[in-house]
């Protein structure tokens, strides 16, 4: 039998760990926030942490690619994942679907130490693409978080 008190602290400690999740450790900044006649006050994360990693494929040398260094590049994203640098990435196409590169946002303490997870990515040592790196500030959007408390089911939209 699973026990709510282990399931609500494990949501609750998820929940956290996004919100804290979207800056280095110890550099999460918070502003308080309320609008002209509003009751309550908002939280809003101002780090300035995240940076964005470009990573434009050579045009001919995705194709030519070895596998073994492919399957070692998307070994190393989910590696950057699990050890908290990665926040999401994926592939940038064209209109009509050509994949023309990759975009990735991570956590950094500067620009060297990003530009150091760029380079570490076995398809950029491949010579296969080419990297830059963007500071990115976030100023706006939207995280939508659902605990289901009665199935232990989590989706993030």
């Amino acid at each position: 039998m699973t026990s709510h008190k282990g399931m609500y602290f494990g949501a609750v400690g998820i929940a956290l760990g996004l919100v804290v999740g979207l800056a280095v450790p110890g550099s999460l900044h918070f502003s308080a926030l309320a609008a002209e006649g509003q009751a309550d006050h908002h939280l809003i994360p101002t780090s300035k942490h995240l940076w964005v990693i470009y990573a434009t494929d050579i045009p001919g040398l995705r194709e030519k690619i070895d596998p073994k260094i492919w399957q070692a590049h998307l070994d190393a994203d989910a590696e950057e994942e699990r050890n908290g640098h990665r926040i999401m990435g994926g592939a940038l196409s064209d209109a009509n679907g050509k994949r023309e590169s990759g975009m990735f946002i991570v956590r950094a303490k500067n620009a060297e130490e990003a530009m150091a997870i760029a380079k570490s990515d076995p398809a950029v040592k491949a010579g296969e693409r080419t990297v830059s790196i963007h500071q990115f500030e976030v100023h706006q959007g939207v995280m939508n978080f659902h605990i289901h408390f009665s199935d232990g089911q989590t989706t993030f939209d």
